[in-house]
């Protein structure tokens, strides 16, 4: 089943529910979406930036700092979170100010854009 066609990529389903991503490159298979966690690693990761919110306003600066770290590798998933703590004003200034400073530091970093650029050299010479 063809779920969407443009600028020579092609996205489907197969028979089977993988869906299916394919340009000149090459193909992507890939079981349910991959920019979503399964439930449980979702509920885990949503208690873990919970967490790193609330260190985030430590009075320690190393360990907002890691905090900071650590929500910058998890970004991608949590973008939601980080923009809507970005803009609580329940949240003490420190929080906000760290939380824009992730998202203006990722803003325009897509992950599947990434996925293919470092996909291309591997793929290239492929018909």
């Amino acid at each position: 089943m063809l779920l969407h066609e443009y600028g020579g990529f092609r996205a489907a389903f197969t028979a089977s529910g993988q869906r299916v991503l394919v340009n000149r490159y090459g193909v992507l298979m890939y079981d349910g979406d991959p920019m979503v966690p399964a439930s449980r690693e979702a509920e885990q990761e949503q208690k873990t930036v919970s967490e790193l919110l609330k260190l985030l306003d430590s009075d320690s600066w190393r360990v907002r700092e890691d905090a900071t770290a650590k929500l910058k590798k998890l970004y991608p998933n949590v973008r939601d979170r980080i923009a809507a703590a970005a803009k609580d004003p329940s949240l003490s200034l420190e929080v906000r100010v760290r939380c824009g400073l992730i998202l203006r530091d990722n803003e325009g970093r897509l992950p599947v854009v990434g996925l293919f650029r470092s996909m291309h050299p591997l793929v290239k010479g492929t018909p």
